[in-house]
């Protein structure tokens, strides 16, 4: 990966610790997939967003926790 994707990414990676770090704290468990999940495993995969899979039952801590980040 060159050094201008790595710094592109830079946002993305920070606000996926800052949601770690929230949905921790909250108790919600989650898994990361998509092209996020694909970069992780050695396959490049442009991509600016982040996709989350979670339980339904947890839908509305999530979504308490989007609206305070």
């Amino acid at each position: 990966m060159s050094a201008d994707a790595r710094a592109a990414d830079a946002p993305l990676l920070a606000q996926l610790r800052e949601l770690d770090a929230a949905l921790r704290a909250a108790d919600v468990a989650y898994m990361v997939i998509g092209g996020l999940a694909v970069n992780v495993h050695g396959y490049v995969r442009a991509t600016r967003d982040l996709d989350v899979m979670l339980a339904l039952e947890d839908s509305a801590p999530f979504h308490a926790v989007l609206e305070r980040l």
